[in-house]
């Protein structure tokens, strides 16, 4: 019955194997699982949408995450500039970003890929540069939430769609958000 209606309000749209989770296992994820993603990625911020979606973009491809790096690449692609996303990916130390989202992209790293040495140290050039206490919270949650929303994802053996499919998605998620 929830699929049902999840087709109906989509009206004829693909369901994905994500918003057939959220629907179908609500208790688990659903409408409060969806709230935190949208506070995350929408919610008030120093970072523009844009910017976290390709936050989200980076953790999502530091974890090997073809499902995520796809759909919020592509929400990054619309929100910035498919050519940045692609260079981040490529090479974040050179990629053509303001020096905010490269140091915090050398935190995400770290913080994804050997978490257990993470330490104070490592937030201290953030600040250096004028970042807020407040501005590397909201990225570390990025971080956070992706490396868990990636774990999930490839669990559960989301199909990765098209790149085509990926980009309408992507408009979709930009336009209306997650909650």
């Amino acid at each position: 019955m929830r699929l049902k209606m999840l087709d109906e309000v989509l009206k004829g749209e693909p369901v994905s194997d994500i918003q057939r989770v959220l629907v179908y296992h609500s208790s688990l994820f659903g409408a409060p699982f969806s709230a935190f993603v949208q506070t995350v990625l929408r919610g008030p911020s120093f970072w523009n949408v844009g910017e976290r979606e390709l936050l989200a973009t980076f953790v999502s491809a530091k974890n090997q995450c073809l499902f995520c790096t796809g759909a919020h690449g592509a929400v990054a692609s619309l929100a910035l500039n498919e050519t940045v996303v692609e260079a981040v990916l490529q090479n974040w130390h050179t990629a053509p970003v303001s020096e905010p989202i490269r140091a915090t992209l050398g935190l995400l790293e770290k913080m994804t890929l050997a978490p257990a040495e993470l330490g104070s140290e490592d937030v201290k050039p953030l600040l250096a540069i004028g970042l807020s206490a407040e501005a590397i919270e909201d990225a570390m949650a990025i971080c956070t939430l992706f490396c868990i929303i990636n774990r999930l994802a490839d669990s559960f053996q989301v199909a990765v769609p098209s790149r085509e499919d990926f980009r309408q998605a992507g408009a979709w998620l930009l336009a209306r958000g997650y909650a």
